[in-house]
């Protein structure tokens, strides 16, 4: 097999939960030799499955930073490292003698990554990196009640610290660049709260007209976009662009009512004509539930953008998942034979591949430690 293009790369992954060892992991697809280092109870993380997919091909390491001896390994470990990740919160690092000052005053050429959930400057430095605080923060939620709660409801996918770890392997891209040809190492860091607003895409936008962008895009989509309950009780999802004089024309073709298509167009319907707009909205909705949402996709699919939503454990059985290989299966040895996220990325040369399942606590301490330390320093 090809080696990755981050062979020979030796990577220090003090990371925990999730944003630095997904770093990691990001790393280590593409070859890179990851180091992961647990305190002798282990990654608080451990003991869930997803464990396994944001620690695969590391070799994990203990040490009691709290001890003069860990700390001084730690030190070794990275005078040999060319990265270095950390997400604790800002400070936290010092106190545990693994800073970044010390650890690049000993290594000039080291990468010190570093993910807290705010930035040195942040009022909320002290917070933890918790995704439910961070999206307090940038406004990451949806403005509705739930059943279960008088507040807002928060994006359940750990997107602050998805975000965090994508914009720092780009960052740890550059910086090697950079390193390549002036052979200086530098800091990055990438707080989660800032990588965040990467994120939020249109719905951050401002401009010195104050243009509402979100309240325009809910007016173009209308009746029509949405998600809609079908027949079966699954949801279909028709994107805004449908309700557009591009698509819409095809889709009510489609539903067998192009006699709705200039009262749809009308972007002022709803308050011009609140009885009409009432009106087609019900009619669409009983439309909905006369076929499947399946059904339904494979009828609008060819002349619009839709999809039914599906479960996390049908996507796993797409084809299309299946056969782009983002969907893989991995041999872990705690869980046995598990589905995982594949690479989200392609490289022709140098395509990277799993290195193998996440580690048991300690398992390569002796290993690793004698391998890195036969590093001969040819800097």
């Amino acid at each position: 097999m090809e080696p990755g293009a981050l062979r020979d790369l030796r990577v220090l992954d003090f990371g925990q939960y999730i944003a630095g060892p997904l770093l990691g992991m990001l790393l280590a697809d593409q070859g890179a030799d990851v180091i992961k280092v647990e305190r002798p109870d282990g990654d608080p993380m451990r003991g869930h499955p997803a464990f396994a997919v944001w620690n695969r091909g590391k070799r994990s390491v203990v040490l009691d930073l709290h001890t003069r001896q860990g700390r001084q390994t730690a030190l070794n470990l990275a005078e040999q490292a060319d990265v270095l990740i950390e997400n604790f919160r800002p400070g936290v690092a010092d106190r545990l003698g693994i800073g970044a000052a010390d650890l690049t005053a000993h290594n000039p050429r080291l990468l010190y990554v570093s993910l807290p959930g705010f930035g040195e400057e942040s009022p909320y430095r002290d917070l933890p990196a918790w995704e439910p605080l961070v999206g307090a923060v940038t406004a990451t939620y949806v403005h509705r009640r739930s059943p279960n709660s008088d507040g807002p409801a928060f994006v359940s996918l750990p997107i602050s610290s998805v975000y965090a770890a994508m914009v720092s392997a780009a960052a740890v891209g550059a910086a090697l660049f950079h390193r390549e040809r002036t052979g200086e190492g530098q800091r990055i860091e990438v707080p989660l709260h800032s990588a965040t607003f990467v994120a939020i895409g249109y719905r951050l936008v401002r401009t010195s007209a104050n243009v509402d962008v979100q309240a325009r895009a809910d007016r173009l989509g209308g009746i029509v976009a949405g998600a809609h309950l079908c027949a079966d009780g699954r949801y279909l999802y028709i994107h805004g662009a449908s309700a557009r004089e591009r698509f819409l024309p095809h889709v009510l073709d489609a539903l067998g009512h192009p006699e709705w298509l200039q009262d749809l167009l009308n972007q002022q319907l709803a308050t011009q004509n609140p009885d009409r707009y009432q009106e087609l909205a019900g009619l669409f909705r009983r439309l909905m539930t006369t076929k499947t949402a399946r059904e339904w996709e494979d009828l609008l699919g060819p002349v619009a953008p839709v999809n039914f939503a599906r479960t996390i454990d049908e996507w796993l059985e797409e084809p299309h998942a299946l056969a782009s290989e983002i969907v893989v299966q991995v041999d872990d040895p705690q869980y046995g034979p598990m589905k995982q996220v594949g690479l989200p990325l392609r490289l022709s040369r140098t395509p990277g591949h799993i290195r193998g399942p996440a580690p048991r606590l300690g398992e390569h301490s002796q290993e690793a430690l004698s391998l890195w330390g036969d590093r001969v320093a040819s800097r």
